[in-house]
C-alpha cells in the first residue's frame, strides 16, 4: 500500500513539474488583465472630487460598461484556455516514456464508459486535473509562480477550470453562460481546433 502511494506521489510531482510553465503563463496572462483593469480605475475621477464639479460644466463621468468588461474577460479566459490546450501535446511529448506507459496501461484497465476518456486519454485528463488543482490552491500557485492571488483572480481561474472540464467532457460544476461563451469564442475563431488538439495529445500519449 505504501509503495502504491509513493508511486502516485511521484507521478503527481512529475505531472506538476510538467505543467509548471503552463501555470506560470496563465498567471501572467491573468495578471496582465488585472493590470489593465487597475489602470482603467486609476483614470476614474474620485467621488469626492466629482461632487465638487460645478453642475454648469455638464461633466459626465465615463463609467466602465459592464458589457465591455464581460467581453474583455471572455477574451482573456479564452486566451488562457487556448494556452492550456495548445501546450498539452508538447507537455506530453516531453514526458518520460515510463510515465506515458503507466497511464496507457491504466487506461486499458478502466471502464470504456468513463466519460472523460471519450475525448482524451487518461494522461491528458490527469494533466488537466493537476492544472485545475493548482489553480484552486493559492499556496501552490504562489509556490510555483511567486504570485499571490486576490479573490477576483481566484474566481477567474475557477472559471478557466470549469471551461477545461467542460472541454474534456466532464461537468463537475453546473454549466454557466460564461463558460459557454468562452468555449464558443474559441470555436468560432478556430473551428475544430480544440478537438484536433485533444486528438493530437491522445496520440502522443501512446508514443514512447
Amino acid at each position: 500500500m505504501e509503495s502504491e502511494l509513493e508511486v502516485i506521489r511521484c507521478l503527481r510531482l512529475a505531472l506538476t513539474d510538467a505543467v509548471k510553465d503552463i501555470v506560470q503563463q496563465i498567471i501572467f496572462v491573468m495578471s496582465s488583465g488585472r493590470n489593465c483593469e487597475t489602470n482603467f480605475n486609476k483614470h476614474r475621477v474620485p467621488d469626492c472630487l466629482r461632487e465638487s464639479i460645478p453642475k454648469e460644466w455638464n461633466y459626465i463621468p465615463q463609467e466602465p460598461k459592464r458589457k465591455e468588461s464581460i467581453k474583455g474577460f471572455t477574451r482573456l479566459a479564452a486566451q488562457a484556455v487556448s494556452i492550456v490546450i495548445s501546450k498539452l501535446p508538447t507537455v506530453i511529448a516531453c514526458l518520460p516514456p515510463p510515465i506515458k506507459y503507466f497511464f496507457f496501461l491504466s487506461e486499458r484497465k478502466m471502464s470504456k464508459n468513463f466519460v472523460e476518456l471519450k475525448k482524451a486519454s487518461l494522461l491528458v485528463w490527469n494533466l488537466i486535473v493537476i492544472i485545475c488543482r493548482i489553480f484552486e490552491d493559492g499556496n501552490t500557485v504562489e509556490l510555483l509562480t511567486g504570485a499571490s492571488l486576490d479573490r477576483g483572480s481566484k474566481e477567474k481561474l475557477g472559471l478557466i477550470c470549469v471551461c477545461l472540464e467542460s472541454i474534456m467532457g466532464k461537468q463537475t460544476r453546473g454549466p454557466n453562460h460564461m463558460t459557454q461563451k468562452v468555449i464558443q469564442s474559441i470555436e468560432q475563431e478556430k473551428p475544430n481546433w480544440l478537438e484536433s488538439q485533444l486528438v493530437k495529445a491522445r496520440k502522443l500519449s501512446t508514443e514512447w
